[in-house]
């Protein structure tokens, strides 16, 4: 290791080559005033506070420490006369663009600017002058950015860019230069994560928290008001530091006390819904183990986390816990439970990190139980009578589930139908009978639009579960109803989410009408039978083929022909289930099975191989081209329907039938499972004919009773 040999203030001190000179003062032991510099991460010499005299073999002269090498024999002097009045200058120079209303910044006291100010003899500027404006940005709702504080250090920008965000920056050049967004744009419409790391490092009052406490206090004040406060764990330790008590010291009696001098009713600890936290996330690994569901799973203790995750690695998303965190499982118990308990009613209960926590007078299960019920009323009532009874119903459901009750909603609407005009047609494909049911596309999408509406509206506390448990459990009653009314269903189903944003209007109905009379055609109005030449309405097969046509599962043969009699192949069978799927991407998935690459099914089937849906006939071969029998029909979509719960059947289902010995050992429990479900039946009362080739036809038919059981 190189080392050098330099003298601060006449102290010799030996560093590593390629250090600075504020590197070698603190190894000898002196003091060099900084404001924009942060170790490793900002490294600048922007606001030239650090400036020492240093003699480098060139005379002494003025340089910025922080980032200046030292080299062999050099001599600094940190404290000279010049020194002195070069770092008074530059702070003036600061002052004189500054906001200076230091009475009442929540930084007084606590800023590095009044402190160097103070040790400087700074008291007022002498560069009176051009001194820009800069209006607040409280668009987000955890933090204020006031740019008339700014000094421009860009701490902030480094801080974070070091938490690969960064959606702040140095905006314009010269006199006119400004920390701001791109566009200059407010923090809430840019992907921040609302980590709160650039009001830690911020030297000023440029960055800091939003500040409750006169909601607090004017909580505290109403006598109707159950008060109940939690702390973080954290805070027991390092707030005693802000009283000047050793490192660690633990206050917990004594802020506990405090709390309740101050009024609080009840004082609750988050390391408790932390443990609750940890059970939950437990038993949601334990369901996805035993369910086949996504691993692995990772976390979504922290709500700056899982919002990092939202904006920049959304292919992630399905990694995450459904858990709330630790804080809002608090609000939520004390909400519920402890209200219950005590005999208070919830609304009037003021809870959280200082009142954050909004009402939930009911559970999901009646709030579904309630809204299914709605739909179902609806469904036989006209345009107008549906429009009236869900606003008035569900409006009041939505306020006690999400805690919008309390809560300006009105743009929400808004913003939801805004985004589904702007991605109707991506919307429209995802609202299929197959996507509705089983790959969720169309719940999906309009769930992501609908938290984004809530989220750019201030509602950032809400149960994305219970509207995605809501949404599914509509669908599937909608579906039925879809292939015979598409339109008028699709309408439906799309009015009502925005109904559930908190706010209908006759807009919703208008854009939604536009909707679907854009992007469905007369033919996908009417049932599909007649499309096909060989396909009569009155044929046995008719609506199964009307339903995989309209699910898109199943397509012609040529010709306007479905041919239903032709047999079905493996491959042909694996392409549906795929569809089925959604026809997730296989980029990255291996597959052994060398006879079905280089063709139309070939993603199918590597797809059905690593889900564990479709083995080959052998180690490296699938068959692609042979016929599919039925016992292998029902095996492939036995593990199909597998993968997401736990199938069971009638060890006696297959009794019936005289032929169950011909049904193959590997196939028996799916075929138990098929028949047991009525997904399959027999060929005739007392014939299964498990070896038989199964028809395009028998397949449409299979498939229809599998999406619909």
């Amino acid at each position: 290791m190189d080392m050098l040999n330099v003298k601060i203030n006449g102290i010799s001190v030996s560093v590593e080559k390629g250090s600075t000179i504020l590197d070698a003062a603190r190894a000898a032991g002196v003091e060099i005033p900084t404001l924009c510099f942060m170790k490793e991460k900002n490294e600048i010499g922007a606001c030239r506070i650090c400036v020492v005299e240093a003699n480098g073999g060139r005379g002494f002269r003025i340089v910025t420490a922080c980032v200046y090498p030292v080299s062999e024999g050099m001599e600094v002097l940190t404290n000279t006369e010049k020194i002195q009045k070069a770092r008074r200058t530059t702070l003036e120079l600061i002052l004189s663009t500054h906001e200076k209303k230091c009475l009442s910044c929540v930084r007084s006291t606590n800023c590095e600017l009044q402190k160097l100010c103070r040790d400087y003899g700074v008291e007022e500027s002498a560069f009176e002058g051009f001194k820009p404006t800069y209006e607040l940005d409280t668009s987000t709702p955890h933090l204020v950015r006031d740019n008339n504080k700014c000094v421009l250090c860009r701490r902030c920008v480094a801080a974070c860019n070091e938490q690969y965000v960064g959606v702040i920056g140095a905006n314009n050049r010269g006199i006119d230069t400004a920390i701001g967004t791109p566009f200059e744009v407010g923090l809430s419409n840019v992907p921040c994560i609302s980590c709160g790391q650039c009001t830690v490092v911020c030297p000023t009052g440029a960055l800091v928290e939003k500040d409750d406490t006169d909601k607090i206090w004017a909580a505290l004040a109403d006598p109707d008001k159950h008060v109940v406060v939690q702390t973080a764990p954290s805070i027991r330790a390092t707030l005693g530091e802000c009283f000047g008590m050793p490192i660690g010291t633990n206050v917990e009696g004594k802020m506990v006390a405090a709390l309740r001098r101050l009024g609080f009713d009840k004082i609750f600890d988050t390391d408790f819904a932390a443990d609750l936290t940890i059970v939950e996330e437990a038993n949601e690994l334990v369901e996805r183990i035993k369910n086949n569901g996504t691993l692995p799973m990772i976390t979504s203790c922290s709500p700056g986390w899982v919002k990092f995750c939202e904006y920049y690695y959304p292919d992630m998303l399905e990694h995450l816990s459904t858990c709330k965190s630790p804080q809002q499982m608090a609000g939520a118990v004390i909400k519920t439970y402890y209200a219950d308990k005590m005999g208070i009613d919830p609304k009037d209960i003021t809870s959280g990190d200082l009142g954050k926590i909004f009402k939930v007078n009911m559970t999901q299960a009646e709030f579904y139980a309630d809204l299914c019920e709605a739909i179902t009323t609806c469904l036989v009532s006209s345009r107008q009578d549906y429009a009236d009874n869900l606003q008035d119903y569900l409006i009041a459901l939505l306020g006690d589930i999400f805690g919008a009750a309390d809560r300006d909603t009105s743009g929400v609407a808004e913003s939801f139908a805004k985004k589904v005009q702007d991605n109707a047609k991506k919307l429209f494909y995802s609202l299929t009978i197959p996507g509705m049911l089983k790959n969720g596309t169309a719940v999906k999408l309009l769930t992501g639009y609908l938290v984004e509406a809530l989220k750019e509206n201030g509602i950032v506390t809400y149960d994305l579960d219970g509207i995605r448990d809501a949404f599914a459990t509509l669908v599937p009653r909608l579906s039925k109803m879809a292939l015979k009314y598409p339109g008028t269903t699709m309408t439906l189903l799309a009015n009502l989410l925005v109904i559930m944003s908190a706010h209908f209007g006759e807009s919703c109905l208008a854009w939604m009408r536009c909707l679907s009379d854009t992007y469905m055609t007369n033919k996908q109005r009417v049932s599909y039978a007649g499309l096909f030449d060989d396909v009569a309405a009155s044929a046995w097969y008719a609506p199964s083929v009307d339903y995989v046509k309209y699910g898109r599962l199943m397509y012609g043969t040529g010709n306007n022909l479905f041919q239903p009699d032709a047999q079905m192949t493996r491959a042909m069978f694996v392409q549906v289930l795929y569809a089925l799927e959604g026809s997730p991407s296989v980029s990255g998935l291996s597959c052994p099975l060398t006879d079905a690459g280089g063709s139309w099914y070939t993603d199918a089937v590597i797809w059905a191989y690593n889900a564990g849906v479709a083995a080959g006939v052998s180690a490296t071969e699938f068959a692609p081209n042979e016929p599919l029998t039925r016992e292998q029909m029902v095996t492939m979509l036995y593990g199909y329907a597998s993968r997401s719960e736990q199938l069971t059947g009638d060890a006696g289902a297959l009794s019936p039938y005289r032929d169950q010995a011909n049904v193959s050992a590997w196939a028996r429990e799916a075929m138990v499972w098929a028949v047991s479900t009525g997904i399959v039946c027999g060929t005739s009362p007392t014939t299964l004919s498990p070896q038989k080739i199964g028809t395009r036809a028998e397949v449409a038919t299979v498939v229809m009773g599998f999406c619909e059981q």
